[in-house]
């Protein structure tokens, strides 16, 4: 249980941070 909500707090970070690298590059 607590590994699962680990793995899904890492993926929720991931997806953050690709999203705003996508917004990063639009804006230049």
């Amino acid at each position: 249980m607590c590994s699962l909500l680990s793995f899904k707090l890492n993926m929720g970070l991931i997806c953050y941070e690709f999203k705003l690298l996508k917004a990063a590059k639009s804006a230049t």
